[in-house]
């Protein structure tokens, strides 16, 4: 695991690596510091991320962060774009659908 520290010097040297972003987003989720998680997550999204498992921590973010109706419409997208991926069954359990 990587620190904080290391996570913001790399972030310095390439900001719209859409990888380094998902996994400082992720750190901030192991922090509790879901707002944290949820801003970096939506950077790597509009830096190119993307697939169920994208959208996956993206709910899971969302949900995290208090943004339940926010969780649910990502999660109805990803019914509609992946219904057989494992990613969309766990997002549609975490919000209810």
């Amino acid at each position: 695991k990587l620190s904080y520290a290391a996570y913001q010097a790399a972030e310095k040297l390439d900001p719209d690596s859409f990888l380094l972003l998902q996994a400082i987003a992720a750190w901030h989720l192991r922090q509790r510091d879901a707002q944290q998680a949820l801003a970096y997550q939506e950077r790597a999204i509009e830096n190119g991320a993307a697939g169920p498992d994208v959208m996956y921590f993206l709910t899971l973010a969302q949900q995290a962060s208090g943004k339940a109706d926010e969780a649910r419409k990502t999660a109805g997208k990803m019914i509609k774009q992946w219904p057989g991926a494992p990613q969309t069954a766990r997002a549609r359990k975490l919000v209810g659908l």
